[in-house]
């Protein structure tokens, strides 16, 4: 997935675009623009879409670990 962000001056000519694709950012603050999905609601590869539909990492950052089927609410 690639988002392009374009400036475009009063001729409407290109002047900068620069990618916005989902990284470990998301994990944390996952309401970034570059967390959004393509246009057909997919995320890239190593990123799953979450309930607020953003792209989310699939894996941990290195110091946490994910706790499947854990009801304590932490």
């Amino acid at each position: 997935m690639v988002i392009l962000a374009v400036a475009t001056t009063t001729t409407g000519s290109s002047v900068n675009a620069r990618q916005l694709v989902p990284d470990k950012d998301c994990l944390f603050t996952h309401s970034l623009d570059k967390c959004k999905p393509d246009s057909s609601r997919k995320c890239p590869g190593g990123f799953s879409l979450n309930i607020n539909s953003q792209c989310i990492p699939n894996k941990c950052p290195k110091g946490f670990v994910k706790h499947d089927n854990d009801e304590t609410g932490k």
